[in-house]
C-alpha cells in the first residue's frame, strides 16, 4: 500500500531552450568536449510535471502563450505538454479555488542556450 500523501506538492522539470537551438560553443570548449549534448536530437520539447495529491484536482500549465488543462484523481500523477518560449506557471486549484500558482524561476528563451539542454526543475507547494 503506497504512503498517504499528506500535502499537495509540484514537481516540474523543463529545458531553457528548445532542443534545436544552435548551441553556441567557442574553440576551447569545443575541444574540450562541450557544445550541443549528443542525443538531443531525442529531447521533447516538454514541460513535466509530476503531482502529488491529496485529493482530486485541476492543474492548468501554462508555457508561453499555450495552456493545458488536467483534471487529476488523488495520488501521484504525471502529466506533460509541449512547451513554449517565455513563462512557464504552474495553477493548482481544487472546487474552484485556488490550492497554488507558481511561475517557473526561469523562462524558456529562443535566443539563450547558456543552459546546454540541461533540465531545470523546481517545485510548488
Amino acid at each position: 500500500m503506497p504512503p498517504a500523501i499528506s500535502a499537495d506538492n509540484l514537481f516540474y522539470f523543463y529545458r531553457l531552450h528548445p532542443a534545436t537551438l544552435p548551441i553556441t560553443v567557442n574553440p576551447a570548449d569545443e575541444a574540450a568536449g562541450h557544445g550541443r549534448p549528443i542525443g538531443a536530437d531525442a529531447l521533447r520539447d516538454h514541460l513535466f510535471v509530476t503531482a502529488f495529491l491529496t485529493a482530486p484536482a485541476q492543474l492548468t500549465l501554462h508555457s508561453g502563450a499555450a495552456s493545458k488543462t488536467f483534471d487529476l484523481p488523488a495520488g501521484v500523477q504525471h502529466v506533460s505538454m509541449p512547451f513554449e518560449p517565455g513563462i512557464q506557471r504552474f495553477v493548482l486549484q481544487r472546487d474552484g479555488l485556488p490550492v497554488f500558482d507558481k511561475t517557473g524561476e526561469h523562462e524558456i528563451s529562443l535566443t539563450d542556450d547558456a543552459s546546454r539542454c540541461n533540465t531545470f526543475s523546481g517545485s510548488a507547494r
